[in-house]
């Protein structure tokens, strides 16, 4: 497992799924969040990595749960996607597309 490697250095891993959502693997837990949209309405997929990190980066210096950040952060990513300007992304479409997302909680036995 790469949270694993590197002689355990690793703690916790974020991957982007696309259409998919995204993935955030930690000690014991697994977290797979999406929301959903309308392809036709996606505009542009630029970007949306680093939206995603930002949403979660705000969850995390606000000590909120990781659920929140990685739902945030596919809230965020999406409604980049979205966006007609190119790195400008509207806070009500954040708030929506963090309303509408869902997160799957699963336990992992580390092994």
């Amino acid at each position: 497992s790469i949270t694993r490697s590197h002689g355990g250095g690793v703690e916790w891993v974020i991957a982007t799924r696309g259409e998919h959502g995204a993935i955030l693997v930690g000690p014991d837990t697994e977290l797979v969040a999406r929301t959903f949209v309308h392809p036709g309405l996606i505009m542009s997929t630029v970007g949306c990595g680093d939206s995603l990190l930002a949403g979660v980066l705000k969850c995390v210096v606000e000590n909120r749960s990781w659920s929140d950040a990685i739902r945030l952060g596919v809230a965020a990513g999406t409604a980049n996607a979205v966006s007609r300007e190119a790195g400008e992304i509207s806070t009500d479409e954040v708030d929506a597309f963090f309303e509408a997302s869902v997160v799957e909680s699963r336990v992992t036995t580390g092994a």
